[in-house]
């Protein structure tokens, strides 16, 4: 067994063997979150980007105050978040694992400790493939599959309560979702 395959050894049950391990594309994976906290730092901007307006009479800002000092913290503001969680993006990455075991799904996740999640193949009732924005303009051939189930169905993005289970950010989104359609069949089969 690979050090990846024995990532899961902790959830696996007696016998359950992993048939197949994807790891998110990093290119992609960290695209993705280091926009999401460049935007959150532009909303966060608002304020400042306020104080650099200028008055068409006087030229100064319209709140009066230094436009120098506007600026910097405009960057400041702009910037701070992205390298905050930079660390814990590295660290996010780090821990994220996604398989395919004869029985289940299983998902590694978390940032400071680790999680596990499982979805039992037969219970998977919908399946989804999303190649984003990113994903096209990365070239890269990657996406997101979500799966769900009567008891996790695929509403709400996670949000409210509601946990999705997603493999995201993986090359070939297509083809793995073949396969893994592929193994639920199976699974129902048995």
């Amino acid at each position: 067994m690979d050090k990846i395959t024995t990532e899961f050894d902790p959830i696996l049950d007696e016998g359950e063997e992993v048939t197949a391990v994807f790891k998110p594309n990093k290119a992609r994976f960290f695209l993705g979150r280091v926009l999401t906290y460049f935007f959150l730092g532009f909303w966060l901007c608002w304020f400042p980007l306020l104080m650099l307006v200028p008055d068409r009479d006087t030229g100064e800002s319209v709140l009066g105050g230094n436009v120098a000092l506007a600026w910097v913290i405009f960057a400041a503001v702009l910037v701070l978040p992205t390298l905050i969680a930079l660390p814990f993006i590295f660290a996010h990455y780090r821990h994220v694992l996604y398989a395919v075991s004869g029985s289940r799904l299983l998902i590694k996740d978390g940032i400071v400790g680790v999680d596990y999640r499982t979805l039992e193949l037969k219970n998977i009732g919908a399946t989804d493939v999303n190649v984003g924005v990113l994903d096209k303009m990365m070239g890269r051939n990657t996406g997101t599959l979500s799966f769900g189930s009567n008891a996790s169905p695929m509403t709400g993005n996670g949000r409210n309560g509601v946990n999705v289970y997603r493999f995201a950010n993986v090359v070939g989104p297509y083809v793995v979702l073949k396969n893994i359609k592929a193994a639920i069949e199976k699974s129902k089969a048995v």
